[in-house]
């Protein structure tokens, strides 16, 4: 499988696909199709931000993909989240391409996933993990003061957004130059219908029930939450920002403004729509 071009000589989508078959956690037990599950490629001149690192079954995928992109470009690797479909390759692609930069804006350590290949659980000396906190979050705690909140990657074109929609990392990540909303586990609604085929969708095949059964499945604690803060951090992240796809790690990518508009509108009914109204 080759890397998917989303925005020409800029972004792309890299990872395989899976068969949709009751053994992935996040997906509803009655769910079908196929699954894309994979991490994206920023290309700038001189270096590469590689958001994600796709699981370890596509190892050699992504690292065959990567490498038939990067050229001689400088590999950095963002992760916002510790779990193994966002950084289940992080110690390869480390190996491989000799990343001496990694941006974690997740919580948790990093250093269980240097326990093989080599590591014997530590990252290599010349190799920096940059622990990042985004604007307006509420951990300021002392050991947190001096985190960067942006990534540094390209004139500033990376916005870390804080948002109260995930549990296990507290950061999406905003590419004003691209217009991209990668939202890591988040809008990973959309399967596709067959393995064949770019992983990439206008969302308009997706029905309200079906974004409400994949958004209960992935996020249970959703059902019985209080929808007024989730929907305030929701409407925070489009305030003013130009977003035109939305990137998860699993599902289609989601392709066009008007897609965006169109999908965000089901996820705001779900997640506003009182828990009685949940089957």
């Amino acid at each position: 499988m080759k890397p998917v071009e989303i925005v020409p000589g800029s972004l792309y989508r890299l990872g395989g696909v899976v068969p949709i078959d009751g053994r992935l956690s996040w997906r509803a037990p009655a769910a079908t199709g196929f699954e894309p599950i994979g991490c994206y490629l920023l290309l700038e001149p001189d270096r590469a931000l590689l958001v994600g690192t796709g699981v370890r079954l596509h190892e050699r995928l992504v690292l065959d993909q990567v490498r038939a992109l990067l050229g001689d470009r400088e590999l950095q690797i963002y992760a916002d989240r510790n779990e193994a479909d966002a950084i289940g390759n992080l110690a390869p692609l480390v190996t491989a391409f000799g990343v001496r930069t990694i941006w974690f804006a997740g919580a948790g350590h990093l250093l269980r996933w240097f326990e093989h290949d080599g590591f014997d659980g530590g990252v290599p000396a010349d190799t920096e993990i940059v622990f990042m906190v985004p604007p307006g979050t509420s951990r300021a705690i002392d050991l947190e003061s001096d985190r960067p909140s942006s990534v540094g990657f390209g004139a500033g074109r990376l916005e870390l957004l804080h948002t109260r929609l995930t549990t296990l990392g507290f950061a999406w990540l905003h590419d004003r130059t691209t217009r991209t909303l990668f939202s890591s586990d988040f809008f990973s609604e959309v399967p596709m219908a067959a393995p064949g085929g770019p992983p990439l969708s206008d969302g308009s095949g997706i029905t309200y029930e079906e974004v409400e059964a994949h958004i209960f499945a992935r996020f249970y604690w959703m059902r019985d939450a209080d929808p007024g803060p989730l929907l305030d951090s929701l409407d925070a992240v489009f305030a003013g920002r130009e977003i035109e796809r939305f990137c998860p790690y699993h599902g289609c990518v989601i392709e066009g403004a008007d897609a965006v508009r169109r999908h965000l509108s089901l996820v705001r009914r779900v997640l506003g729509a009182p828990a009685s109204a949940h089957v």
